[in-house]
């Protein structure tokens, strides 16, 4: 119960300059690996590979993962056992991670913009579809101060119930609030906030 309070009350901190920096790079990484995806489909040989590595540590869980093209391998150990990971994803694997809400802040958001794209459902090892859409534009006032911000939806295809909104500040392109619903938690939900 303790881990739930905790992540119920959980906050965003404010970036910093290295954060920033992170972010950046992350959205030239992405958009480096949406051209190579397209210039794939062309027949053009590819700009760049995706995520390549991902490390999960949760005690008693480690997860190391690898991805190359559309597959992703490695291994889950719990408690001393090994357990190999051998997933086709059917295509590249696209904000994944901490940091993928960050990345989403860098697409071409506008009202009414829409895109599909591709996770790993990491417990599951499956590929997981994401349908996200932009469903409007507000003003939010979180802790952090006010904006004016584009309020985005991202839907599992195959699970309406699994949605997170996030809130982007237009003018920055940085997440100042998530509320996620989480499945595997009975439909509770997690809403994080920009603090000063």
């Amino acid at each position: 119960m303790k881990a739930l309070a905790r992540l119920a009350f959980h906050r965003i901190n404010p970036l910093s300059k290295l954060r920033a920096s992170l972010s950046l790079v992350c959205a030239a990484l992405l958009l480096l690996a949406v051209a190579g995806s397209l210039m794939a489909q062309s027949g053009a040989p590819p700009l760049i590979d995706r995520v390549k590595h991902r490390s999960i540590k949760q005690d008693p869980v480690v997860i190391e993962l690898d991805f190359k093209g559309n597959k992703v391998t490695g291994t889950m150990t719990q408690s001393g056992q090994a357990k190999a990971i051998d997933v086709d994803l059917g295509g590249i694997c696209f904000a994944d991670g901490g940091g993928a809400f960050d990345v989403i802040g860098r697409l071409p958001l506008a009202d009414g913009y829409s895109t599909t794209f591709r996770n790993l459902d990491v417990q599951k090892q499956k590929p997981q579809i994401k349908n996200l859409k932009v469903v409007g534009s507000e003003s939010i006032t979180v802790p952090g101060g006010t904006f004016d911000a584009f309020k985005v939806e991202v839907v599992d295809a195959n699970n309406e119930a699994d949605k997170q909104t996030v809130w982007i500040a237009k003018d920055l392109h940085k997440v100042v609030k998530i509320s996620a619903v989480l499945v595997s938690l009975g439909g509770a939900v997690l809403t994080s906030e920009l603090v000063p």
